[in-house]
């Protein structure tokens, strides 16, 4: 078992909602460009919503996907509503 598990405690899975976009799509299209790799539509926000048992660990989980060094900036992490 792992983690808080083997310590006889549940792991609590909670779903947050992220608000993505990305920072050099946005800047290649008000310049009048297109990004090479991605769609236009990433200059607007998009929703994502990831499971992880921490706010903290979402955060690792959306920095590993939608990493700064690519352009994509993550706006906000909150909890999800259901």
């Amino acid at each position: 078992m792992k983690g808080a598990l083997a310590k006889g405690k549940l792991d609590m899975v909670q779903k947050f909602e992220a608000a993505v976009h990305n920072a050099d799509v946005r800047r290649m299209i008000s310049a009048g460009d297109q990004h090479r790799d991605l769609s236009e539509a990433w200059a607007d926000t998009h929703y994502i919503e990831i499971s992880a048992n921490t706010l903290e660990e979402a955060q690792e989980k959306l920095n590993r996907k939608y990493p700064s060094d690519q352009g994509y900036v993550i706006e906000r992490i909150q909890p999800a509503l259901d």
